[in-house]
């Protein structure tokens, strides 16, 4: 017999919980949540690594920093998205 379509989500889930993933959510506005969209499809991105570089962008910016254009010197500022 075939699994649900429950069943397959939860089996899904469960996979994803096992490589030390969480699951969150958040309400935005619409145009906030069209800018995530589109930048994840304008750079080949999965969503989960825009959401990642994002909060490590707004970590850095809400300690003071600043961020620099990857061709700059300081490089020591520049974020990177660990493959």
């Amino acid at each position: 017999m075939a699994a649900s379509n429950a069943e397959r989500q939860a089996a899904y889930r469960r996979r994803l919980k096992a490589q030390g993933l969480e699951r969150i959510s958040a309400y935005v506005d619409p145009a906030t949540a069209r800018t995530f969209r589109n930048l994840a499809a304008a750079h080949d991105q999965p969503q989960a690594a825009v959401f990642k570089l994002g909060t490590l962008a707004a970590a850095r910016l809400l300690a003071g920093e600043k961020l620099v254009p990857a061709d700059s010197a300081e490089t020591d500022l520049v974020l990177r998205i660990d493959a």
